[in-house]
């Protein structure tokens, strides 16, 4: 499935945040608590953007994730982030809240390898975990690179988890490059 497929999902869940539709972002974020099964009440929300997208069947879960991971992130939000610059992958995005941490960044690394290291069955929560920090942060999130990248986690040749790592370290202030070498 194509970045394309997801751009067109994501704007029609951006389209709830626009319109400050709090009641449906309400549902959709209490989603998230019973993944990896699907509440039947985020359907009416969800599916007609997942029609419009043209996303597949076998895809649907994704996007059900996906907007539970987009409410939560935007959950009390009316404000926009710092940065107007989205983040090409959820590495980069990472990258920039290491850069903002002054002491854990030793943590957030093994935290990023812990994510990149996990089995297509843990990556749920392992992103879950990486959204809510994030959002507490106030890092922008590239929420189609999130989707294509939960589609593609287990394609042999692990392209998402080296371009997230790659992003991730060239979004490292100098500082944290050195740091992390000892």
């Amino acid at each position: 499935m194509s970045k394309k497929k997801w751009k067109i999902y994501i704007k029609y869940l951006e389209s709830f945040k626009e319109e400050n539709n709090r009641g449906v972002l309400a549902v959709l974020r209490r989603s998230v608590s019973l993944m990896p099964d699907v509440d039947i009440k985020i359907l009416p929300y969800t599916y007609p953007g997942i029609k419009l997208a043209n996303i597949e069947k076998f895809d649907e879960k994704i996007a059900y994730q996906v907007a539970g991971f987009f409410a939560l992130y935007n959950m009390g939000s009316t404000s926009s982030f710092e940065s107007e610059k989205i983040p090409k992958s959820l590495g980069e995005s990472f990258g920039f809240l290491t850069n903002k941490d002054e002491k854990g960044s030793k943590s957030l690394e093994q935290r990023f390898m812990a994510l990149l290291n996990s089995h297509n069955d843990d990556l749920y929560n392992h992103i879950k975990y990486v959204i809510n920090l994030l959002r507490s942060r106030n890092i922008p999130v590239n929420w189609e690179d999130i989707a294509y990248g939960m589609k593609q986690w287990s394609h042999p040749d692990k392209f998402v988890q080296m371009n997230w790592a790659r992003d991730y370290y060239s979004s490292l202030s100098v500082k944290d490059h050195d740091s992390s070498s000892e």
